[in-house]
């Protein structure tokens, strides 16, 4: 629509001029002819000038008014508005002011065109109600209705209540057939269709007037030609058929009869006939210039991106590529793929550089993937000054009242690693320095700059200063119709070029405070080196007897663990990812977080050997692993290692050790010891089931009596994830003070979790959140994450803050 609405402005100003030269230099001289074909031509350049280009390039001094702007929009035949009013986030409802705008057009437009459909079926009508003859030039038709005697294209309705052969009426009928023989009504056709579109520009039913007009003046001179004109002339005044006209007609009593008369009596002037047309001249050379003309001014010249003071080498990576012939990035709208649009923008960037000084190392000059470390390696062999990977964002739809909205997140940001690596400062800065050239390009997602909690490799990895652009969202529309436009992806280059300029020549840029994101929504860019996976065909596994290992180990601890409740009672979930090489890393406990046994199971994990790494198609992964820790004493031991004594039988695998226990779970519905036996001997044990073996004690703590001679917990279906939110105040959080917080889900979520604040500002420090910046009131505490759906799901939790811990009140 604004697209549209550029157009239509230029459309509008354009017939503006040529309407205004018609009315000072044209109308009522007696040259009608020329008058007719002018305003026919008027038309044709209104609506064709705005749409021609032929570029000149010129040097400008710098101007940033929006004044200047303003003049400018025309004679660079760019919409400067689009750069000064780009939109922050796309509406959540349906009718916004844009489509009722557009909406409210198109109603015109319908009720005009309804107008003229209703004058062609009373044409049509008359045809078929009265009598009418046929020639070879045209079609008589002998009619009593009022607004006759008229004609259309070959038709003439005549009007019975007139003598045909009076010299009134032959008069009458000359001056129809002019209309007739001249083709006036596709004049008229054309005018009346136009109107339709572009029914809000003033000076098209202007002309179409001027038009009726001068259709009669061309009618009323050639029919009178060497006969009497004072006795057309008379006729006109005395003749009066009350009644109306119809747009496409062309009736012979058409007002106003003053211009009418003026015109059969005028004499030719043909000096001021030719000055007038001469005229034209100097009007079509502005109007061309001003609107056909785009100039471009020096500042956006491929010659004048870059203006280095000392040469510096950049690897410009291309994110993502295409595997096996298929992307590897994110899809967006219109089928948008960001492994394009990322090559694309990094192409534009090559093509802009002209500076000897500032070389330029491309990662993926083609469509083709190209594996991390490859580009790592590049950026190493080529000695680079700078890294900076181009990416393009996408953020899945948001349910809100159980209806599925497109996300609002819109907009550029630029990614820097983690705290604690190497030029990290220096890269804050190059990512604000890109930034503050690319906000006058396109909207900005605030704040624009931002770290992640999990890093990303090719930047995290890299010790010279290094940013990942994210050129807007695939999954907003205005963004996607943004980016994949090639003259905005060559305006995204050259901001990305005069970023890399001005860092390099020392522009100093203030240094923000970066967010860090937990897990974006659903982030493009690759959190590791390799893909970790969930589900593989072969397990990773504990080399060894995992039950003995966990069992020494967390004898060592006895007394400590004895003396808590909590450890003594209760297992801890454990979370962490076996490496294709069987090494442990990010371990996180998942419950019973505040045990003593919570700690000492993490530090187990370190300390424990290699693991068999898992298997995906013939190949060692990384496989995200959970495990329950929990610890017995030397009776339960003893219990245990009696019921995982090897049977004699012909049970399989886990059916072996169903005549250990007395009470049998499976998918939380409790079934008999004979069910379960048959259950597990007919069905392989597929990798994803999950056993809970319970003692007598946990039995009981769990199903009361029922359960005091153990229980088998068989899960072959993903259970619901458990989300657990936690202060260390419980649920009382202070004002102006950093309020320490753990988040935990009992399932790795599948595009990670987002979490909002309805006050204040959340960040991550070790396996913790903090909260900061609260005021006294309420905090209300939203956790968003995906589970085993493209369906987001949402919990939340509501904390008390107050200003110091005297405000606590106990009943």
């Amino acid at each position: 629509m604004t697209a549209f609405a550029e157009y239509l402005l230029k459309v509008i100003i354009c017939s503006g001029v040529l309407t205004a030269y018609y009315w000072l230099a044209l109308r009522n001289k007696i040259f009608h002819q020329w008058n007719r074909f002018y305003l026919l031509a008027a038309i044709v350049l209104s609506l064709t000038l705005p749409l021609l280009q032929f570029q000149l390039w010129y040097h400008p001094a710098e101007q940033t008014a929006t004044a200047y702007k303003v003049l400018q929009t025309i004679t660079t035949n760019e919409t400067w508005f689009e750069e000064e009013l780009q939109p922050t986030a796309v509406a959540s409802t349906y009718f916004t002011t844009e489509r009722i705008s557009v909406y409210l057009y198109l109603f015109v437009s319908l009720l005009i065109l309804a107008g003229f459909a209703k004058a062609l079926i009373h044409i049509l009508r008359l045809f078929k109600k009265y009598q009418h003859w046929k020639t070879e030039q045209l079609v008589f038709i002998d009619t009593d209705a009022k607004g006759t005697p008229f004609s259309f294209f070959n038709f003439i309705f005549w009007n019975r209540n007139i003598p045909f052969e009076s010299t009134q009426g032959q008069q009458i009928f000359a001056h129809e057939l002019v209309h007739v023989k001249e083709k006036h009504s596709w004049d008229k056709l054309l005018l009346n269709l136009l109107l339709t579109a572009f029914w809000i520009n003033p000076f098209f039913w202007l002309i179409r007037k001027e038009l009726s007009m001068i259709h009669e003046f061309i009618a009323d001179r050639k029919a009178v030609q060497d006969q009497d004109s004072s006795a057309l002339a008379a006729m006109i005044l005395a003749t009066a058929f009350p009644g109306h006209t119809l747009p496409f007609t062309n009736p012979f009593f058409y007002s106003p009869i003053k211009r009418r008369l003026l015109m059969l009596s005028k004499l030719k002037n043909p000096k001021v006939s030719y000055i007038s047309r001469l005229l034209l001249l100097p009007l079509l050379t502005f109007l061309v210039t001003a609107f056909a003309v785009k100039i471009n001014r020096s500042e956006t010249s491929p010659s004048h991106v870059s203006a280095l003071e000392q040469p510096i080498t950049v690897v410009i990576d291309a994110g993502h590529g295409y595997k096996n012939g298929k992307p590897d990035g994110a899809k967006g709208l219109n089928n948008l793929h960001e492994d394009e649009i990322a090559l694309a923008i990094c192409n534009k960037i090559k093509a802009l550089n002209k500076d000897a000084n500032l070389k330029l190392v491309f990662t993926r000059p083609t469509e083709a993937y190209v594996d991390l470390k490859e580009r790592l390696r590049i950026a190493t062999e080529q000695n680079a000054d700078l890294f900076i990977s181009i990416h393009a964002a996408y953020a899945p739809p948001v349910t809100r009242d159980g209806k599925q909205t497109a996300n609002p997140a819109n907009g550029a940001e630029i990614y820097v690693s983690r705290d604690g690596t190497p030029n990290l400062a220096k890269s804050k800065e190059l990512g604000l320095t890109i930034l503050s050239e690319m906000k006058t390009v396109m909207a900005i997602h605030e704040p624009g700059l931002k770290q992640r909690q999990k890093g990303i490799y090719v930047i995290q990895s890299n010790p010279i200063p290094s940013v990942l652009i994210e050129c807007g969202f695939l999954s907003n529309k205005n963004d996607a119709a943004f980016v994949s436009d090639e003259k905005n992806q060559e305006k995204i280059a050259a901001s990305i070029l005069k970023g890399i300029v001005n860092f390099a020549n020392g522009k100093k840029i203030a240094i923000q405070e970066t967010t860090t994101s937990p897990l974006p929504l659903n982030d493009t860019v690759p959190v590791n080196q390799n893909k970790i996976f969930t589900k593989t065909e072969v397990d990773a596994k504990f080399k060894g007897n995992w039950a003995l290992f966990v069992k020494d180990y967390l004898n060592k601890y006895k007394e400590t663990l004895e003396n808590d409740p909590k450890s003594k009672n209760g297992g801890c979930l454990l979370e962490f990812i076996v490496h294709e090489d069987g090494s442990i890393s990010q371990i996180r406990v998942l419950t019973n977080t505040e045990s003593k046994l919570a700690n000492i199971s993490t530090e187990l994990l370190k300390n424990s050997p290699r693991w068999e790494p898992a298997i995906q198609n013939g190949k060692a992964v990384n496989k995200l692993v959970k495990t329950t820790v929990h610890y017995f004493d030397e009776d339960a031991w003893a219990r245990y290692e009696e019921r995982n004594r090897e049977t004699g039988g012909t049970d399989r695998g886990m059916a072996k050790l169903t005549d250990k226990y007395g009470m049998f779970i499976l998918d939380g519905k409790e079934i008999s010891k004979e069910e379960m036996r048959t259950f597990l001997n007919n069905n392989p044990q597929m990798n994803n089931w999950k056993f809970n073996l319970m003692d007598g004690g946990g039995g009981i703590n769990r199903y009361g009596e029922k359960g005091k001679n153990g229980v088998m917990e068989v899960m072959t279906k993903e259970l619901k994830p458990t989300v657990a939110v936690a202060a260390e105040n419980m649920n009382i959080l202070f004002a102006g003070v950093d309020n320490p917080m753990k988040i935990a889900v009992s399932d790795i979520p599948k595009n990670g979790l987002s979490i909002v604040l309805s006050q204040g500002k959340i960040r991550q420090s070790g396996d913790r959140f903090i909260i900061s910046d609260l005021k006294p009131g309420e905090l209300i505490l939203k956790v968003t994450y995906y589970y085993n759906s493209d369906k987001p799901k949402t919990e939340e939790v509501k904390y008390k803050v107050v200003a110091s811990a005297q405000e606590i009140k106990f009943n």
